[in-house]
């Protein structure tokens, strides 16, 4: 999906060098660092040392985020979206600073219009779904 799809692709090219995700899906076991190093995407099984987020994904999530459309602004809804009803959860680890410096917040910047839109169409508040995910 994620060498395939043209939103994800664009979502991963917004990553620079460095960035690091841990993934845990809960359907199997173990524990995946999804990186940028030297341009490339890397989804690889192991514990990364220093991830900036960390994801859980369930099944459901999995065929969720696998059915967006082709925009970035699309898949960032389809993780908000997942976060929101509980099949995923997004946390955020590292400083603002460094996700800033690892092009973090160029794909929520890119994203913002869908991402504004779903919130006000579903009543959200942004800013409590941000500090929920700083504070698990």
């Amino acid at each position: 999906m994620l060498d395939t799809h043209t939103g994800w692709g664009r979502m991963i090219d917004s990553a620079r060098d460095g960035a690091c995700c841990r993934v845990r899906f809960t359907h199997m076991d173990g524990v995946w660092s999804l990186y940028r190093r030297g341009g490339v995407v890397s989804l690889v099984e192991g514990t990364p040392a220093d991830p900036d987020v960390c994801l859980f994904l369930s099944p459901r999530s999995v065929d969720h985020l696998a059915g967006v459309g082709d925009d970035m602004g699309d898949c960032a809804v389809a993780v908000l979206h997942c976060v929101l009803e509980g099949s995923a959860e997004l946390l955020l680890l590292a400083p603002v600073s460094r996700l800033a410096r690892r092009g973090y917040l160029r794909m929520v910047l890119a994203s913002a219009p869908a991402l504004r839109r779903y919130a006000a169409e579903n009543r959200i508040d942004t800013r409590e779904v941000v500090a929920r995910m700083r504070s698990s």
